[in-house]
């Protein structure tokens, strides 16, 4: 039993013992009423997601995805697409535009081939750059994929290479030849320097890189559906693309097994498919982020039920920033790279976490 002095020190220390009862009073109240908190801030955060289930739509990746949309050239870049589109369609009605006639550039596959600190255009490189585009040329999806000859054959482009510019059986001395007098050609070099690297010139025609093109036409015709012209689903044709890739990429690079040449495999819709696989895989790693912070909070704090409103506090921090974002400030553009974000929200609360204890 504590004695005080005068009643006036009684009267300063219940005082002091009220003051701290009330700092402590939201936490006593956490920790009393454990169970009702959770079910509160579950309630609250499944509003949350619903709310942000309604409005999330991850953009695909698209060739406009970095546009300021609400700025005035944009707008204007729209609205003239938007006009070619509706006159296009006008003109076609319901006919059928001849198969893949419409190239399309961003659908180009190119195929790159290196081979470190040697020149890149050998007897040996050849057979194989040759096998590869053979490879591409014979794929069932390129052929109903790639840019028709014109409105009456529908047979497929000469691709793009400089594969060809050689005979089969040639010497390593012909090549070099050959490279010398397309290097010195002033009328023909600037449009074939573009299969080589930029260290490929008359002084120094031995090139280090070298690459091959595959160029795309619409409408296609998949076997199951014929389009009947470029902007008939698009993204339907797209899709089709994409399989192509998915379908060919390994064929292709199995090439490098049997040869010293390194083989790149490179097309715009292939970079945004692998960049999108490559994020949600990483996404996995949240979790284990999670976990290990709520290991490490519960250690530290000696408490389940902190950590656990921790991790609500996170997890609820996400969908209210999303409506803030997406509903209030009426931001359409949601890449797959700000799932990042989770990342740091969690570093933040538990660094609070700590603080307010």
């Amino acid at each position: 039993m504590t004695v005080f002095a005068t009643e006036a020190d009684r009267e300063r220390e219940e005082k002091e013992v009220e003051s701290e009862a009330k700092k402590m009073r939201i936490s006593n109240f956490l920790t009393n009423h454990a169970c009702a908190c959770i079910g509160i801030m579950a309630v609250f955060l499944f509003i949350m997601l619903t709310l942000t289930a309604m409005v999330f739509e991850v953009n695909e990746y698209n060739d406009r995805e970095y546009f300021v949309w609400d700025d005035k050239r944009t707008i204007r870049n729209d609205a003239l697409q938007v006009g070619i589109e509706d006159v296009r369609e006008d003109e076609i009605g319901d006919s059928e535009l001849p198969l893949r006639i419409e190239r399309r550039d961003l659908w180009t596959l190119y195929v790159l081939y290196h081979r470190s600190g040697n020149p890149v255009v050998t007897p040996q490189s050849l057979n194989t750059i040759r096998a590869v585009e053979q490879t591409v040329q014979e794929n069932s999806y390129y052929k109903n994929l790639c840019w028709a000859k014109s409105e009456t054959d529908s047979s497929c482009q000469p691709t793009l290479t400089f594969s060809t510019w050689f005979d089969p059986g040639a010497t390593q001395d012909q090549i070099n030849t050959k490279l010398q007098e397309i290097a010195q050609n002033e009328q023909s070099f600037v449009e074939d320097k573009a299969f080589f690297d930029r260290g490929y010139t008359a002084s120094n025609p031995t090139p280090k890189w070298g690459r091959s093109m595959f160029r795309m036409g619409l409408p296609i015709d998949t076997g199951s559906k014929r389009y009947k012209s470029s902007t008939d689903d698009f993204n339907g044709q797209r899709n089709y693309f994409v399989d192509f890739l998915k379908d060919i990429n390994p064929d292709v690079m199995d090439h490098e097994d049997n040869s010293d040449v390194d083989i790149y495999f490179f097309a715009y819709d292939w970079w945004g498919e692998k960049f999108n696989e490559y994020m949600m895989n990483d996404m996995v790693w949240v979790a284990g982020s999670m976990v290990f912070v709520f290991i490490y909070m519960m250690i530290h704090t000696w408490s389940v039920v902190l950590p656990m409103l921790g991790m609500v506090q996170v997890l609820s921090s996400f969908p209210i920033a999303y409506v803030i974002y997406r509903i209030i400030m009426q931001i359409v553009l949601f890449n797959m790279i700000n799932m990042l974000s989770i990342f740091v929200i969690l570093g933040i609360a538990a660094d609070d976490i700590f603080v307010f204890m």
